[in-house]
């Protein structure tokens, strides 16, 4: 890709931040997107796709709480006067920013209002439903993930499952004499991190709810 001119030579705050856009799918070699954003940032501090790309940017670097200063700033002006936002991203990623500073019940609350956007919305229930699990409501997470799925047959990680907490899963299927879940146990004790490994329970709970249904 070309370079564009130096960001004060950018006449407006959509191609700054165009031109960031550019450099970080292109992954410029030349160029940081970052002085791109900055500078429409300088020009207007309440610019919603800037706010929401360099909050998405610190969630990326691990900078939580600078992530959910940018996209509530960012949804300062989405929802002003009680509009509702065309788009969900800041939502969700300002639910994602929560999440990681622990604070599961307002990132709850984000990820439920991102689900009614539709490009969100299986990402959103897929986001619930890892919550529903930390806290071990089971049930509530598979309604969740189900939820995702509907939303979007293709979404990998909720075919998964990729949910949190196993054992009692397990343990409350063995008690219901589901054969199909009488496997090894993984030590209840472990710690599942971010429920990136413990969800195909949630799967393995589908398929039990399924052959329960036969």
């Amino acid at each position: 890709m070309v370079d564009p001119p130096p960001p004060a030579e950018v006449k407006t705050t959509e191609e700054l931040y165009l031109d960031g856009l550019r450099m970080e799918q292109f992954r410029s070699p030349t160029g940081d997107p970052n002085l791109y954003w900055q500078e429409a940032l300088r020009r207007d501090p309440s610019d919603i796709r800037v706010n929401t790309v360099l909050g998405i940017d610190a969630i990326k670097g691990g900078r939580f709480a600078d992530a959910e200063r940018l996209l509530r700033k960012a949804l300062e002006r989405d929802t002003a006067s009680y509009t509702s936002p065309k788009d969900g991203e800041p939502i969700y990623y300002l639910g994602l920013a929560l999440k990681s500073q622990g604070k599961l019940d307002e990132a709850y609350a984000e990820f439920y209002k991102a689900t009614w956007s539709a490009a969100w919305r299986s990402p959103g229930y897929f986001a619930l439903a890892e919550i529903d699990a930390t806290r071990g409501d089971f049930n509530a997470a598979l309604i969740a993930d189900e939820d995702a799925l509907e939303a979007n047959a293709n979404n990998i990680r909720g075919a998964g499952a990729e949910g949190c907490a196993a054992a009692p899963l397990r343990a409350q299927r063995r008690g219901a004499g589901c054969d199909c879940c009488n496997q090894q146990d993984r030590s209840a004790g472990r710690a599942w991190d971010d429920g990136a490994v413990a969800g195909h329970e949630i799967a393995r709970q589908r398929r039990c709810a399924g052959k329960d249904g036969e």
